[in-house]
């Protein structure tokens, strides 16, 4: 990806227990809208959308909304999106938004240092150079906004379509918590196309489906960033305490979307995305006596970002009002 005038900003992450360490490589005004490249580990970069400087403090700023891009990786789209969201509300002094690019190996005019993976970036993968977790980067990320924005009380993490798939199994495993523990983090999961069980237990019967529970549908033959927790036990019940909102546009029924997961994991799930996320919140609602997950449905809304995050109740989930 092609970066000319841009901002360069750069994290070392220094173990697990630290925050990202950043190095200024020029200024730039916090409120400024920009497209920079976020240094995740060795010189190696992800480009991001962002509208503050990750490097400098901003006494202003008390929320931090991540938005994860969709299959079609349009990170500017999303960022703008949120963007708008925010400057309507007239919170733009108050909130960070940033929406990080996933880029995929293949792409023209991905730059050296740039991070790239294969379509997994979705549920975590890492890269085949590098080894580096999708999931890496979002614990990065949070970790340069707790150190630089020491204000920030909420940070909110979202994600529509693969974005909400993201979100969904990052929520599982992401251990970043540890770290911020003097922050709020909520997760919206809008529109995913699939979702990962904890049990064998599948909306629809298949028997010839041999692979429903290996992940990403299920925990079974996990690896890489999602074994850093071992017990599925202690998986679910890390799981379970999160804020985590499953947002669901009621008309996102396309059974001939070519977007939509057709495999037999997820046709166990339900027929399409609507019907796999009430499906879902109703699966876990059955067998998990203790959580702090949610289920909200937007009436008449289809599989948009716009109109999801748009509505009444995308603006609340966002902004906290």
């Amino acid at each position: 990806m092609k970066h000319l005038g841009i901002l360069m900003v750069t994290g070392l992450i220094l173990g697990c227990g630290s925050g990202a360490i950043l190095q200024e490589e020029e200024n730039a005004n916090t409120t400024q809208e920009q497209e920079a490249r976020f240094e995740v580990s060795s010189g190696k970069t992800v480009p991001i959308f962002s509208n503050v400087t990750l490097t400098q403090s901003d006494a202003n700023k008390t929320r931090a909304i991540l938005i994860i891009h969709g299959t079609d990786r349009n990170a500017k789209e999303y960022y703008d999106t949120i963007k708008k969201i925010v400057d309507d509300a007239n919170k733009s002094t108050s909130t960070i938004v940033v929406a990080p690019h996933f880029q995929q190996t293949g792409d023209t005019g991905l730059n050296g240092d740039e991070l790239a993976w294969s379509s997994t970036w979705r549920e975590g993968g890492s890269t085949p150079e590098g080894n580096i977790s999708s999931y890496t980067v979002m614990d990065a990320l949070i970790k340069a906004i707790n150190t630089q924005f020491n204000k920030v009380t909420t940070i909110v993490i979202a994600g529509h379509s693969a974005g909400g798939q993201f979100v969904q199994r990052y929520a599982a495993f992401t251990q970043v918590d540890g770290n911020v523990t003097d922050k709020n983090l909520s997760f919206v999961a809008a529109n995913p196309g699939s979702y990962m069980y904890f049990h064998t237990l599948r909306p629809e019967a298949n028997a010839s489906c041999g692979k429903f529970n290996e992940f990403k549908y299920g925990l079974a033959n996990r690896s890489g960033y999602m074994n850093s927790i071992e017990s599925n036990t202690t998986i679910l019940a890390h799981y379970a305490k999160r804020y985590v909102t499953y947002f669901l546009g009621e008309a996102d029924t396309n059974t001939s979307d070519p977007a939509l997961d057709t495999g037999c994991e997820a046709m166990m799930q339900g027929a399409h995305r609507f019907e796999r996320g009430k499906n879902y919140y109703a699966y876990f609602e059955g067998n998990v006596s203790d959580h702090n997950h949610t289920e909200i449905r937007v009436p008449n809304v289809g599989h948009t970002r716009t109109g999801m995050f748009g509505s009444t109740q995308g603006k609340k989930l966002l902004l906290g009002e």
